[in-house]
């Protein structure tokens, strides 16, 4: 089992406002800044959040908030247009979805693209 990055589990946690918090870490790896001409080689740790009522069976995106800060479940924060599922057996958490793609100032996507840490992990429980 594994997810992107080298990342074998994510975080569950209980949560305020939906039942459950789920940390996805995820490592980032880049190279220069263009306004500084430097190409020197960076990384860093970070996370997404998935939100969630229920940790068993299968879960539509549309009864998912994906978000990229910790607790700001609406929007702006709250990525729209999710499209995929996520998917839970005994330990484990099976993440497929997809994210829109969109053109100029359209409201409409033009096309999906998968998450980059879409993959099977391990589930730790913490309680809060």
């Amino acid at each position: 089992m594994h997810g992107q990055g080298g990342k074998e589990e994510v975080i569950v946690r209980t949560s305020d406002e939906f039942n459950f918090e789920i940390e996805i870490p995820i490592h980032n790896e880049g190279r220069g800044n263009v306004h500084t001409f430097d190409v020197s080689k960076y990384e860093f740790d970070s996370q997404h959040w998935i939100y969630v009522d229920k940790i068993t069976g299968e879960i539509n995106a549309s009864d998912i908030v994906l978000t990229y800060e910790r607790d700001k479940t609406n929007s702006p924060w709250k990525q729209s247009n999710l499209k995929g599922a996520i998917g839970f057996s005994r330990d484990s958490l099976t993440i497929n979805l997809q994210t829109p793609i969109y053109v100029s100032a359209s409201n409409t996507p033009e096309k999906w693209e998968d998450c980059r840490f879409n993959g099977t992990y391990f589930m730790e429980h913490v309680i809060k």
